[in-house]
């Protein structure tokens, strides 16, 4: 071990397909008053290739970050930042010391039902984290007991965004991570709030049961597939006599097969399993979506209109720009988010906020020098104090590797 690291490894807290996830001390001190914290969590890719993509999810977060910063949110894991350690770019987490709840159901095959009262304390603290992701625009869309740590009795909702960083056949190879899909997911539908809904209601049946609905005896993923798309599970009141006919409710509206007959958002659900708990029998609800979650299912003329919003309000508002590039860069047009960055720029030549955007947008273009440029801008602009110490760690990096 080095004592100039900026960290010691600890203990694996565990692997995935697409990282290691290590307990960490801060050694450097100015690090642990950054992080207010001396235990993290490090996630560090397992190669190259997963190494980009850990940029992604770098800028993701970021970006996440920003907009969560104000929201109270007991029930996500904390998102810390990023640095480099041993050559490579590591994501740092808050560590939360309890374990998962993957560890206190049990692995396939050997899970032990929870009480009904700790399992709806749980699902509800999932849905308060999703409550929180959802009214940013943000879907998980990898919701399972291996992404819920526990602080105690306290359920935090961790990787969220890092399903959109990752191709749909790695996800298959995380453990357990098939069984919780959602039909649309398995039909390569769009997606929306209702996706992860679907994903708590997998993991609430799983609580309460001790058992999965779809492949809890099948390890065939085109098998597991067909059941989550074509068969009924069997019933909760089956396997758990004991579990009260509104939890059953609620759980049989959050699996059902058509996104439009879940639950709507996770407040929703959260909302029906409070009123399943005092004993009330889930009144019907309409399945109308918003326009939120019809952006968030990609229907083209919900996002048509949207976008047409946004490209009327371009000339006169800074905003409007910023939301344009987001989705831009989301869907790889990464020319096009810089164009209308720069139509930012000219409207707030002040704003460090577009200077990070367009920074983030070139770097994601592999434009490296550009990106450079317009991080130093950033950091002698009006910038967020965190965001603006990210943006001098992505320049060290960028100098680093000789590509600024």
């Amino acid at each position: 071990m080095d004592v100039n690291e900026p960290f010691k490894l600890v203990a694996q807290l565990g692997r995935g397909g697409f990282a290691h996830t290590y307990r960490a001390y801060v050694q450097s001190d100015l690090l642990a008053s950054r992080y207010s914290a001396r235990e993290v969590a490090l996630k560090i890719p397992l190669d190259e290739e997963k190494q980009e993509k850990l940029k992604d999810e770098v800028v993701f977060n970021a970006q996440l970050y920003l907009r969560l910063k104000d929201v109270a949110c007991d029930h996500l894991v904390e998102y810390l930042g990023f640095h480099v350690f041993r050559g490579q770019i590591v994501m740092v987490m808050e560590y939360v010391p309890d374990g998962s709840l993957r560890e206190r159901l049990g692995r396939f095959g050997r899970q032990k039902p929870m009480s009904v009262d700790t399992s709806l304390d749980v699902a509800m603290g999932i849905l308060s984290g999703l409550v929180a992701v959802h009214g940013e625009g943000i879907l998980h869309l990898d919701v399972k007991p291996e992404n819920v740590l526990m602080r105690k009795a306290t359920p935090k909702l961790a990787d969220f965004g890092t399903a959109r960083m990752v191709d749909t056949d790695e996800l298959i190879g995380l453990a357990g991570t098939l069984q919780y899909m959602p039909p649309e997911t398995c039909l390569d539908e769009p997606k929306s709030c209702a996706s992860d809904v679907w994903s708590v209601g997998v993991t609430l049946y799983e609580m309460l049961t001790g058992r999965l609905p779809f492949g809890q005896e099948s390890t065939d993923p085109e098998e597991i597939k067909r059941e989550i798309v074509e068969t009924e599970p069997p019933p909760v009141s089956d396997v758990a006599e004991h579990v009260p006919e509104p939890v059953v409710g609620v759980v049989d509206r959050a699996l059902q097969k058509d996104p439009s007959d879940r639950y709507g958002d996770a407040q929703a659900m959260c909302d029906a399993l409070d009123r399943a708990r005092r004993g009330e029998t889930p009144e019907a609800e309409t399945a109308a979506a918003s326009l939120l979650e019809q952006v968030l299912a990609d229907d083209p003329g919900a996002m048509n209109r949207k976008l047409q919003r946004l490209n009327e309000r371009l000339a006169t508002d800074p905003q409007a720009c910023r939301e344009l590039a987001e989705h831009y860069n989301r869907s790889k047009q990464h020319e096009d988010a810089i164009r209308v960055l720069k139509r930012g720029l000219e409207l707030a030549p002040d704003d460090g906020l577009m200077e990070w955007y367009i920074g983030m947008s070139y770097s994601e273009a592999g434009q490296c020098a550009e990106a450079a440029r317009h991080l130093k801008r950033a950091v002698q602009k009006d910038l967020d104090p965190d965001l603006k110490e990210y943006a001098q760690d992505l320049l060290q990096i960028l100098l680093a590797n000789g590509q600024a």
